[in-house]
């Protein structure tokens, strides 16, 4: 059932958490993306969005670096800001995407596999020898997508 309900405040801050926690590339146990698609999240990774509903959704990383992590929010005026601090142990992460249903590129297209209503990334894990550690696909799932949805 639909409903109007008040909302906008956690789940920006949770979406801009989330997205710092995946370029970090920590550990995310648990991420729900909001159940309608959000269009102001485009301009800043259409797909990677986190919802936050007490009780129901919430963001859960680990952190699997080699020592603590300091996480650090910031705002300016509208635009929201979270770093992740930790001891260097020399992983790179990559991010290629957005990617939709009918867009996907050739070099993914054995690795990435999107129903209509989805929208998904390719994150790779490197260390410090550049050797890839964990590569796998982050989705978005929606009721459904809108039609301007800009497909690359």
């Amino acid at each position: 059932e639909l409903r109007a309900a008040p909302g906008g405040g956690i789940c920006q801050s949770s979406t801009t958490a989330y997205r710092a926690f995946v370029k970090a590339g920590l550990d995310i146990q648990e991420r729900s993306n909001h159940s309608l698609y959000v269009h102001y999240y485009e301009a800043y990774g259409d797909g990677l969005d986190a919802a936050i509903y007490p009780g129901v959704k919430n963001l859960v990383a680990k952190n699997n670096t080699p020592g603590p992590i300091l996480i650090q929010a910031s705002n300016e005026g509208y635009e929201g800001t979270v770093n992740v601090y930790g001891i260097d142990d020399g992983r790179d992460v990559q991010l290629y995407g957005p990617y939709y249903p009918k867009s996907i590129p050739e070099e993914f297209q054995d690795r990435i596999k999107l129903r209509s209503n989805q929208i998904g990334w390719w994150q790779e894990i490197k260390d410090a020898e550049g050797n890839i550690i964990e590569a796998k696909q982050l989705t978005g799932t929606y009721r459904s997508l809108p039609r301007q949805t800009n497909p690359n």
